[in-house]
């Protein structure tokens, strides 16, 4: 089968390729953005749809009108192009939002996507990349180096903190993957234990942020705030604030990937619940306060924002996505099940009632006193959805079948 794999690396730039990645970060984001006004304006005024095509055969006037265009490799801006034109497909066929502009610091990248652009010495450890030269890349030693495996297909460089990284797309043909003869295992997400087993195992636990780290990063933000906009200490105070950022994410994202390994390389089968995580960590709407016109309460938005921030610092989408690929890549299965009442559910009796549940730890079933951690009792009633007949979600987001029938069903 056909495999796309991605290896990051961090690179070793000079002053002046700092500069240059940089002013090619904010050329890209420029496009981007003149495309997106481009796009919408030929909409509502004319109900005229402007493609990737007729955009892209306007670049070449657009440097003329705008020369330091000219400084970014233009194959980047052709990919800016086409991921706006991917952004609005994946619109138009409800899989996301509207295209949204872009903004200064957030998410600045940029791709090239010829093989032919350029090239990556793995024993030198460099990697050449037009207008930037030869660069080198931080990578492992001996056994510990990662090996790019297959045919290199594109190269995107981003920036994250105060360094920037270069991922290297490979595509490989490799045999199916032996099936996974472990068990299976059903997992319940939480906010005090990030990932329980239903096997009765230790919980998995996904560092987060500290006390300490909170208030930490609530100085930084309160000190960013404070800077004179323009000014070079305000820029110091923003490097400052997306290192700290950075070094969070790069943890949390370090346990998540030692986490879904050990499962999808362990179990045959990973149930998990089909949760929508982007509406359960919106704002509450405040409700307007009878007392007082033109005044509203919170409605409980200091705790909502505390659950949010729990529920995102766990990166529960992000354990959701590396599942999906890893239960591919090493030959198990992830089923998602309809998450409703599995933390009120008896798994002894499959009694459900709200009062089961006694505190946030704690199980007591009312009818046969069944008791036990509520996570792992949730955990069980999960596994017990994904091996039943009954609707579910493949990990490819389809409708499948599990139980008798999922051997049909390839993940």
């Amino acid at each position: 089968m056909q495999l796309l794999k991605g290896h990051r690396f961090r690179l070793d730039l000079a002053e002046s390729q700092t500069e240059f990645c940089s002013r090619t970060a904010g050329i890209c984001r420029f496009v981007w953005n003149l495309a997106l006004e481009q796009r919408s304006m030929a909409w509502k005024h004319g109900r005229h749809h402007a493609g990737y095509n007729a955009q892209a055969g306007e670049l070449a006037e657009l440097k003329g009108l705008a020369p330091w265009i000219a400084e970014a490799p233009h194959h980047c801006l052709q990919q800016t192009l086409r991921d706006l034109d991917t952004a609005f497909q994946n619109f138009f066929a409800g899989r996301a939002a509207y295209p949204t502009f872009r903004k200064r610091f957030q998410k600045d990248s940029f791709r090239f996507p010829d093989p032919k652009q350029f090239k990556v010495d793995e024993v030198r450890q460099q990697i050449k990349l037009p207008k930037l030269g030869w660069v080198p890349y931080r990578n492992g030693k001996g056994r510990h180096a990662l090996k790019l495996h297959g045919t290199i297909k594109s190269v995107t460089v981003a920036r994250e903190g105060q360094h920037w990284f270069a991922s290297i797309l490979c595509e490989a043909e490799v045999a199916e993957p032996v099936p996974v003869l472990g068990p299976a295992v059903g997992i319940d997400l939480g906010v005090a234990q990030a990932i329980t087993l239903s096997s009765g195992q230790e919980p998995i636990q996904i560092p987060g942020m500290t006390k300490a780290e909170s208030r930490r990063l609530a100085r930084i933000q309160r000190a960013f705030a404070r800077k004179q906009r323009g000014s070079i200490n305000r820029a110091k105070a923003r490097t400052r604030l997306a290192e700290f950022q950075a070094r969070i994410a790069r943890r949390r994202r370090d346990a998540v990937h030692k986490a879904t390994t050990m499962l999808a390389k362990s179990h045959s089968l990973v149930v998990i619940e089909d949760l929508r995580i982007k509406g359960m960590t919106k704002a509450p709407a405040a409700r307007p306060d009878p007392e007082q016109e033109g005044h509203f309460l919170p409605n409980g938005a200091a705790a909502k924002a505390g659950l949010n921030k729990a529920i995102l610092d766990k990166g529960w989408g992000e354990i959701r996505r590396q599942l999906e690929y890893k239960c591919r890549w090493y030959g198990s299965r992830l089923v998602a099940v309809p998450p409703a009442y599995t933390s009120q559910e008896c798994s002894a009796c499959h009694h459900t009632e709200a009062g089961n549940r006694t505190t946030q730890a704690e199980f007591l079933c009312l009818r046969c006193g069944h008791a036990e951690n509520a996570d792992t009792n949730a955990a069980k009633n999960i596994l017990s959805k994904g091996t039943a007949d009954g609707p579910s979600v493949s990990a490819c987001g389809a409708r499948a079948s599990v139980g008798r029938r999922s051997r049909k069903v390839a993940a």
